[in-house]
Parts: C-alpha cells; sequence; structure tokens
C-alpha cells in the first residue's frame, strides 16, 4: 500500500501490525512497524512524529542487534532532523549511521567485493557522507557564532 503512494491504508497497516506485534511480543516485527511509521511520516512531512517512532524503532533494534534495522532508523532519524534543521542532530546520526554501514560492509563483504549487498552498501554510505560535508557546511556558520570571541 506504501509503494502505492496509499498513505492512509498504509498507516492504518502499520499501526495494526504494531498493536499485534506488541500484543505477541514480537519485538522485531514491532521495531520494523515503528521504522515504517517513522519513514512514513517522514515522507509526508510530519518529521517530529516520525522521530518520535524512528527513536523507539533504534532502541528496540539496538536491544536485538539488528545492525541493518539500525542502520535504516539511523539514517531516516538522520533525514527527518535535516528537514527539521536540527542539523548538529542530523550530522550525529549521520556519523553513527557510517559506523553502522561499515560494520555491515565488513561482515558481509570481507570475501566478496563483488557482492550486490556491498555495492549497495557503499552507495549508500558514499550518500551519507556527501550528507554529512553538506550538513556541515550549514552548521559551520552557528558554531562561529557561538565561539567566544577573542578580545570582547
Amino acid at each position: 500500500q506504501y509503494q502505492a503512494n496509499q498513505f492512509k491504508g498504509a498507516f492504518d497497516s502499520w499501526q495494526k501490525a504494531l498493536t499485534i506485534y506488541r500484543d505477541i511480543k514480537d519485538r522485531l516485527g514491532e521495531a520494523r512497524s515503528l521504522h515504517n511509521l517513522g519513514l512514513g511520516y517522514s515522507l509526508i512531512g510530519f518529521h517530529q512524529k516520525a522521530i518520535a517512532f524512528l527513536q523507539e524503532s533504534l532502541i528496540i533494534t539496538r536491544e536485538l542487534k539488528d545492525i541493518e534495522l539500525e542502520a535504516k532508523s539511523l539514517r531516516s532519524l538522520g533525514d527527518a532532523f535535516y528537514y527539521l534543521g536540527q542539523y548538529p542532530k542530523a550530522l550525529e546520526s549521520y556519523q553513527e549511521v557510517l559506523l553502522v554501514y561499515k560494520a555491515i560492509d565488513d561482515r558481509a563483504c570481507a570475501n566478496n567485493t563483488t557482492n550486490q549487498e556491498c555495492i549497495s552498501t557503499r552507495k549508500i554510505e558514499d550518500l551519507i557522507r556527501k550528507r554529512i560535508e553538506k550538513t556541515r557546511k550549514l552548521i559551520e556558520p552557528i558554531w562561529y557564532l557561538r565561539k567566544p570571541q577573542q578580545g570582547a
């Protein structure tokens, strides 16, 4: 439903799934549903609401040590902060996700550098690095203004 831009139906499905996963105590299903809700809300511009779902998903993915979903949640969280203009928080999320992708890359690509998953991961890493640079450029003027001026 999400793919067909039927957001209302997709949100309803994700919310129902979340309720079911919580009822049956399926933490991975819960984390995935929270991530999907967060991503969906971010895509339609409700970034603050997205952040709440993504942070909750991130807590669970870390408990479960699901690094692939952790990476997706961190990246989506960084994007939500970025679109809200919360650049330091976006930068923090992007830097964290790079570390997670490095761990994924190390594990999945150790013996096969042509593996499609490795290629995809490296492309995402490049995208995140570019986002980090862009975010740093937006933050630099803020940091400059906050630094105490000498001789003042």
